[in-house]
């Protein structure tokens, strides 16, 4: 019995990220959903390790995995912003 369809989940990151299935090469979507699996393999590795902690190391481990993925996307929305700024002075010049 499924409780979680990792297809679903799939399908719900591409809608996330604007990706169209429609849109995307084969091998586009195959390194996609490649990468996308790893990441759940990954994650479901730090999880099994997570579940020998006590309990009061798995709260700051959570902590730090939500802090670390904060930073990430919050400097990938920088960097995108950056880009789009130099684009924009270079078409004004």
């Amino acid at each position: 019995m499924e409780l979680l369809n990792l297809e679903k989940e799939f399908e719900f990151y591409l809608e996330t990220v604007k990706l169209d299935p429609k849109n995307m090469s084969k091998i586009q979507l195959q390194e996609t959903k490649r990468a996308f699996y790893a990441g759940i393999a990954q994650m479901w590795l730090m999880f099994k390790n997570l579940s020998q902690l006590e309990h009061k190391k798995s709260y700051a481990f959570f902590n730090d995995l939500e802090n670390q993925i904060s930073i990430f996307w919050l400097d990938e929305i920088n960097r995108l912003n950056s880009r789009k700024n130099i684009k924009e002075h270079k078409r004004q010049t």
